[in-house]
């Protein structure tokens, strides 16, 4: 005679009221790259824009919270996402900085590279360079 294995459990994903979002667009999910101690998804919040949200699980995958707003994404819906590989916990993303007049469609997108260093919990701005190494624009 043949038992049932025990099924697996599913649970819902739980986004938490910290990250101030009022409503999320259920329309755009993507799954981005990241450590083996948490779960990366960009939530799209703005679809006439392509702008996003990156949102950081607990080490269930269970409980998200906003890590990154304004993620930027193009035409296509690919996220301006990238975990280095080899590297555990450094990422780098393109963010809208000024989503406020593109939602508003005053302006059309400026876009800002972020850094991480610890899988989300800061960021700091990607400081472009004024001159080549060898001293050329």
């Amino acid at each position: 005679m043949r038992t049932l294995s025990r099924l697996p459990s599913y649970h819902t994903l739980a986004f938490t009221a910290k990250s101030g979002l009022t409503l999320l667009c259920h329309s755009a999910y993507t799954i981005v790259q990241s450590t083996t101690h948490s779960l990366a998804i960009d939530v799209l919040t703005d679809p006439a824009n392509n702008i996003g949200s990156l949102f950081l699980s607990d080490a269930e995958g269970i409980y998200f919270v906003e890590a990154l707003s304004n993620t930027n994404r193009n035409d296509l819906g690919f996220v301006d996402f990238e975990a280095l590989v080899g590297l555990e916990g450094i990422g780098l993303a393109n963010v809208v900085r000024n989503a406020q007049e593109v939602l508003l469609g005053r302006e059309g997108k400026k876009i800002r590279s972020m850094m991480t260093y610890d899988d989300g919990e800061s960021r700091a701005s990607v400081a472009v360079a004024t001159a080549t190494r060898w001293g050329g624009d």
